[in-house]
């Protein structure tokens, strides 16, 4: 059973006030999310699994450029500022009605989860050029799953020979000027939370090999899958970094896309 079965009239409120789909301008577009199911509690009660929006047409953060003719378009406006303000408008009110269901009937109820599932819904909506609009893609290339038995910083691998088709989109400016001065940003941003996984990792390596020193095997059990995963996080952040520095600013109509 899908969560729209649980709808609220917050929800169609929501989206009534959305404009009426034309040819022209920006789209604000949202992923369909993968189907929840019904599950039974201990006390009989019904909820739904899982809590938030899993984007069926998503990986890792980054939309597949290929996967936007199965996105819903939510309503077009005249210009990607006015999208942007549309969809933090969205945002605002699906959290709102989200925590007043979470205060009243709490995180079980199903009418709270299906809120809960369109405010994550909306947190993944973006706004897109229309055909005879012309936007500029943030493209970065895809990457290897990690390989948990390569050496250090070489678990993942940016495929940066890949076609362009292939590329994932990190967000999309209405100029090439804009595109550039996010990439920028997010590159620089980037950089510092890898600076911080990296050296949380240093830290996490010098007190195993500290407690290999004393013999400790009940902490190497117990810290040692979270320095597995504490690996995985820093090698993934370090991955989006190199995947920022080789990142282009393409045309919404460039023909390489096709």
């Amino acid at each position: 059973m899908k969560a729209a079965v649980f709808a609220t009239p917050a929800v169609l409120m929501v989206l009534m006030v959305l404009p009426a789909p034309g040819l022209a301008g920006w789209h604000l577009m949202a992923p369909s999310c993968a189907p929840a199911r019904t599950v039974t509690l201990n006390d009989g009660s019904k909820t739904l699994e899982p809590v938030g929006c899993d984007p069926i047409d998503t990986g890792g953060g980054i939309r597949r450029l290929a996967s936007l003719s199965k996105w819903k378009s939510l309503g077009t406006l005249d210009s990607v500022e006015a999208c942007d303000n549309l969809r933090a408008a969205l945002i605002t009110q699906t959290n709102d009605a989200y925590f007043e269901a979470f205060h009243r009937d709490g995180i079980l109820n199903p009418t709270t989860r299906t809120l809960y599932r369109t405010y994550d819904q909306m947190s993944y909506a973006r706004c897109i050029p229309s055909n005879d609009t012309r936007g500029w893609h943030l493209l970065v290339p895809p990457r290897t799953p990690f390989n948990e038995k390569a050496s250090f910083l070489r678990g993942l691998k940016v495929l940066t020979d890949s076609p362009l088709s292939k590329w994932g989109e990190a967000a999309v400016l209405e100029s090439k000027e804009a595109c550039e001065i996010v990439k920028a940003v997010r590159l620089s941003t980037q950089k510092s939370i890898y600076t911080g996984s990296s050296e949380h990792y240093i830290h996490v390596l010098e007190e195993q090999a500290a407690a290999k020193a004393r013999g400790d095997e009940k902490w190497l059990s117990d810290h040692g899958p979270a320095i597995k995963m504490q690996r995985w996080i820093t090698e993934t952040d370090q991955a989006s970094v190199r995947a920022l520095e080789t990142a282009h600013c393409i045309a919404t109509d460039d023909p390489r896309l096709k």
